[in-house]
């Protein structure tokens, strides 16, 4: 059973691994915290927030944690979990190994070569090289707060257009918005 959710898990925390584990903790120590808040940007829905906190206190069934004046309570079990190296190695491992393939595939293309060549030179579907290189060459959407603000500052919807790279319509239709 794991202690930490009260939940079965391939994954128990036995009572011996939590005895080891509380050798290795002195106050002083950083810690990677994370929490779940509501997002501040408009759009409903929680974020994850890491921050790192130092441990301020040792008791016998928790640890508190510090950060200027943040504070907050985590169980033993709680902070085994958050110090144990979980998938996350593995997702980094897997987005390095997307962003080289990407940074190849970009770098061949850039070069010349055809979406077909590039299929059979890298050993990638046709498909995967198609949308890699559709993703890196498409347009961005237009940055709307760097478009007010250079309006604001006197530049003209083409001049805008122009340094932002969208067309002299969108540049119109967010200024308009912005009355």
């Amino acid at each position: 059973m794991n202690v930490a959710s009260g939940k079965m898990s391939g994954n128990p925390i036995t009572k011996e691994e939590m005895d080891a584990f509380k050798k290795t903790i002195h106050i002083g120590d950083k810690v990677k915290y994370s929490e779940k808040v509501p997002r501040d940007d408009g759009i409903s829905g929680l974020k994850v927030v890491k921050t790192e906190m130092e441990i301020s206190g040792i008791y016998k069934y928790f640890v508190t944690l510090e950060a200027g004046k943040m504070h907050r309570s985590l169980t033993w079990p709680e902070l085994l979990i958050s110090k144990k190296p979980g998938r996350s190695g593995k997702r980094n491992r897997k987005a390095a190994d997307e962003r080289e393939r990407s940074r190849i595939i970009m770098e061949l293309y850039k070069s010349g070569m055809s979406r077909m060549r590039i299929s059979e030179e890298t050993g990638y579907s046709y498909s995967t090289v198609t949308q890699i290189i559709s993703i890196h060459t498409r347009k961005r959407r237009p940055c709307y707060p760097e478009i007010i603000k250079l309006r604001e500052q006197g530049f003209t919807l083409k001049e805008i257009a122009m340094k932002i790279g969208a067309s002299q319509t969108t540049v119109q239709r967010i200024c308009s918005g912005m009355k």
